[in-house]
């Protein structure tokens, strides 16, 4: 049963997963909506990354998700901390 329950939620994973072109569709618009102060960039399909240097680089800050995740913590971020 276990084995019959991870083999669903592989699944389900799988065609969840963003398409290529889907994923370099939406890194172009967290680009242009964030990469005025955040350098963004897709390790793989399914993870990305954004940094954020202060204006003294006193602070690293580092995001890491889904492209899901990525919007909502680069959203939560600059609501927390405005540039």
């Amino acid at each position: 049963m276990a084995a019959r329950d991870a083999s669903i939620s592989a699944a389900r994973r799988a065609s969840s997963a963003p398409t290529p072109g889907q994923a370099a569709v939406a890194l172009e618009r967290l680009i242009a909506e964030y990469g005025g102060r955040w350098q963004i960039e897709r390790v793989s399909i399914e993870i990305w990354t954004a940094v954020d240097l202060s204006q003294h680089r006193r602070r690293i800050r580092v995001l890491v998700g889904t492209p899901e995740e990525e919007r909502s913590k680069l959203q939560t971020a600059e609501i927390v901390e405005p540039d």
